[in-house]
């Protein structure tokens, strides 16, 4: 669960960096994308071990 927190959070810097500092978009969105991918692998984990 906490995962889905740190994947919410990262949307949320997608979404607030390039209004703020634009020219950090691209950081904000490979950010996104990284915390994306570590929490679906997280979450197929998590069920992989209730199965």
């Amino acid at each position: 669960m906490h995962m889905l927190y740190a994947c919410m959070a990262a949307l949320v810097v997608w979404a607030i960096v390039p209004l703020v500092a634009p020219h950090y978009a691209p950081m904000a969105a490979t950010l996104f994308v990284i915390y994306l991918l570590v929490g679906l692998f997280a979450a197929w984990i998590a069920t992989r071990e209730e199965a």
